[in-house]
Parts: structure tokens; sequence; C-alpha cells
């Protein structure tokens, strides 16, 4: 199956944070691109993604826009791409 983006974050705790709320649902996601924080690079190249397969990419969205414990990033960790839609976490 082909693994698309579910959101990206400027922070890796929030998106750990993610990851485990999805987890929890029962849907597998994988981080990709952690590694960017320790260079100190997060945001410039585009953020920490978040990646669902495609099948669950629409259950993905629900359970992390459903109410709950929440941690907002802070406003200029968002990455900023007029294409992508805005985050539900935000």
């Amino acid at each position: 199956m082909a693994l698309l983006e579910l959101d990206r974050f400027g922070s890796l705790v929030v998106a750990e944070l993610a990851r485990l709320r999805l987890e929890a649902a029962g849907i597998d996601s994988v981080i990709f691109d952690s590694g960017v924080t320790r260079l100190g690079l997060g945001i410039a190249v585009g953020g920490i993604r978040l990646m669902v397969e495609e099948q669950d990419r629409p259950q993905a969205l629900r359970v992390l826009s459903e109410p709950g414990v929440q941690v907002p990033q802070e406003p200029d960790e968002s990455p900023t791409d007029p294409h992508r839609p805005p985050s539900p976490w935000q």
C-alpha cells in the first residue's frame, strides 16, 4: 500500500502525540523526517511528516479532529504550504 502524508508538524513531540493517538485507534502510522529537528532544519525542510496508508487516511483525519487532549503547535512552528489543507491540530 502507498503511504500518504496526513499532516506536518514543527515539533517531534506533537508529531509523536498524533502518532500515538492514531495507534490507540488502531491506525498504523509512521513519522518521516524526524531527524531534521536534531539539525535545526525542521521548518526549513517543511516539517516532520506523519504518514498513513492510503486506505486509513479518512479515518485518521477523523480521529485527529475528534475532541481530546491536543497540543497545539506554536504559530512560528507551522509549516507554510498554501496547497496543504489546514491541520486539525491547529
